[in-house]
């Protein structure tokens, strides 16, 4: 993020064996988010497959965060210090042969219990892909590569809305949508296995760094104010995210009935997931586009960036869901702006995260960063969010059942999109201090060299 800061590093030229290891990469996230929320635009299936009610279902996804949150502090501080090629390989063989085998159980709690073993499979990739590209890449590239990057969470979440849905019909049982990617994700493992030269952490930039003791990196984070205000917002951006993506595809599936009995719900879900893929590379792009266009002259802009997307994100896709079973057309356009809104910040979160912290201690930022934002978000808000719309269906605050159900799993979304407030107030916050933090990061690289001595 500072551009007047030359170094050594800033004068080599990227070797063309990065730009592999970045597609490989990419394509991997983008099955990854497809993966995890695969299962979302078949949620009414699975309910009657395990005949279950939407507290189970939000479960079923929230297992998902049991073992990533503690997987990912873990990765991250194995990150720091062993061969991040061979751990991310590990995790993602991990999340495809457990997301395989989970399709062939017929139960809910053995299926739920493998659904959480995939989640500690995502961990390592989510913790160590970002952190990787970091190192192969410096300064304002890095921000457009961690752009392109974070192009896999939209274009992964579509694809899994459309494939889900269609793999489900052409095979009559949605557990085939589980069985699509493990191959194609396992020979592009072994194909990074193969390209993918360790990068030395933080010698892109022109140093390189040696780690320190553990107990050392966490007391430089607690002090950290931009990585503590990003990382309790990150938990509540993580919070609304994850509840629309779960539940969002199954609140259209119950509430555009309402409108006509006659609409096909897989051209809904392929409607809804192409929203979310063009929506969301829009979002990231222009978020990446305000960074670089105004960062010369507002240093602290991210933040800022991140801050108004969320704000001006949840009223819009709050009036998109009255809009459901009334008029599909302002729904669907209102839905495409809510969510480019949403989009603007995740690749600058991220950047935000590298940005302030030291190279060596980068690892461990990112994973305690997803401990806490999926620990505290994504864990509780499927599940919450399930719950407490079962509890709204009892009230009975419509006279028909589809009704019912529709208005009980909408006002439970309300609640997850007010929490993306607080989020939206924290990262103001974090402009505040975000200049002198990265400072702090650019005069500790530039005066110790090879040395990771504690920041003044």
């Amino acid at each position: 993020m500072d551009t007047t800061r030359q170094s050594s590093g800033s004068q080599q030229k990227i070797p063309y064996r990065n730009w592999i290891n970045l597609a490989i990469l990419c394509f991997i996230n983008i099955i990854s988010y497809s993966d995890r929320l695969v299962l979302s635009v078949l949620i009414s299936e699975i309910k009657e497959d395990f005949d279950i009610d939407n507290d189970l279902v939000g479960l079923l996804h929230s297992s998902f965060f049991i073992l990533f949150v503690i997987g990912v502090p873990v990765y991250g501080y194995l990150g720091d210090r062993y061969n991040r090629k061979y751990l991310l390989s590990f995790s993602i063989f991990l999340w495809n042969i457990t997301n395989l085998g989970s399709s062939f159980l017929t139960t809910y709690w053995p299926f739920l219990c493998l659904r959480t073993v995939f989640g500690l499979g995502h961990a390592g990739f989510t913790a160590l892909a970002p952190v990787i590209l970091g190192d192969l890449f410096r300064g304002g590239e890095r921000t457009k590569i961690l752009t392109i990057f974070y192009l896999g969470i939209p274009a992964g979440l579509g694809l899994g809305y459309i494939v889900g849905k269609h793999v489900e019909v052409i095979c009559g049982s949605w557990r085939w949508s589980l069985r699509v990617t493990p191959i194609a994700s396992v020979l592009y493992m072994i194909v990074w296995l193969v390209a993918m030269k360790e990068p030395r952490r933080g010698e892109i930039e022109g140093k390189a760094f040696s780690a320190a003791l553990l107990i050392d990196d966490i007391q430089y984070l607690s002090k950290n104010v931009s990585f503590i205000l990003s990382t309790v917002s990150f938990a509540c951006v993580a919070f609304t995210a994850e509840a629309c993506s779960w539940w969002g595809p199954h609140l259209f599936n119950i509430g555009v009935p309402l409108l006509s009995e006659d609409v096909d719900l897989v051209l809904i879900d392929s409607i809804f997931g192409g929203i979310a893929i063009l929506s969301g590379v829009i979002g990231v792009v222009l978020g990446f586009i305000f960074s670089t266009k105004l960062k010369a002259k507002c240093p602290k802009i991210d933040p800022i960036i991140c801050a108004t997307g969320l704000f001006i994100g949840m009223p819009i896709l709050i009036g998109a869901s009255f809009l459901i079973p009334h008029n599909l057309t302002i729904c669907f356009i209102l839905l495409f702006i809510g969510l480019i809104t949403m989009n603007l910040n995740w690749a600058l979160m991220v950047d935000i995260v590298l940005c302030v912290v030291l190279p060596t201690k980068r690892s461990l930022a990112m994973g305690l960063q997803l401990f806490v934002g999926h620990g505290f978000g994504s864990l509780l808000s499927p599940y919450l969010v399930g719950l407490f719309s079962d509890y709204l269906a009892t009230l009975e605050l419509s006279s028909t059942q589809q009704w019912n159900d529709f208005r009980a799993l909408q006002y439970a979304f309300f609640g997850a999109t007010a929490i993306a407030f607080v989020g939206s107030c924290l990262l103001m916050a974090c402009a505040c201090f975000i200049v002198r933090d990265i400072k702090k990061v650019d005069t500790a690289r530039d005066k110790h060299g090879n040395t990771d001595e504690e920041l003044p």
